[in-house]
């Protein structure tokens, strides 16, 4: 019960950052800000499942950490210089799209792990809360 719950807030907050466009306004270019959270946040729900069940949750949880701090470091490196270019610099302007797809998709992972953990330990009691 709590994995369907995580699922549905984790896709209610990507629903809200995509009528809003929240990419965008955090950096993202505007003709692609929105697909990058419809490629991201799949991703991130799908690892969160697959390696919830390889990998103990506090591991996890620090990875998903890094790596959202790492993709978004990422995307900043990849704008930058891919305005820096005038957009010539066709490797930067990789780094920009798909470290846009990483941002949602490391934040999809954290939160619904982080969701999931807070659901099974204090509203549904569950035993097995570390993995």
């Amino acid at each position: 019960m709590a994995l369907i719950l995580t699922g549905m807030l984790i896709s209610a907050l990507a629903a809200l950052a995509y009528q809003f466009d929240l990419s965008e306004s955090l950096g993202a270019h505007p003709w692609w800000s929105q697909q990058t959270l419809l490629i991201g946040v799949p991703l991130g729900l799908a690892a969160a499942l697959i390696l919830r069940s390889v990998i103990p949750s506090r591991a996890i949880v620090w990875g998903a950490a890094i790596a959202s701090l790492a993709a978004m470091i990422v995307a900043k490196y990849g704008r930058t210089q891919f305005a820096a270019s005038y957009a010539e610099d066709v490797l930067a302007g990789r780094l920009w799209y798909f470290g846009w797809i990483a941002v949602p998709a490391a934040l999809a992972l954290l939160l619904s792990l982080l969701t999931h953990h807070l659901l099974g330990t204090y509203i549904f009691k569950s035993r097995h809360t570390d993995r």
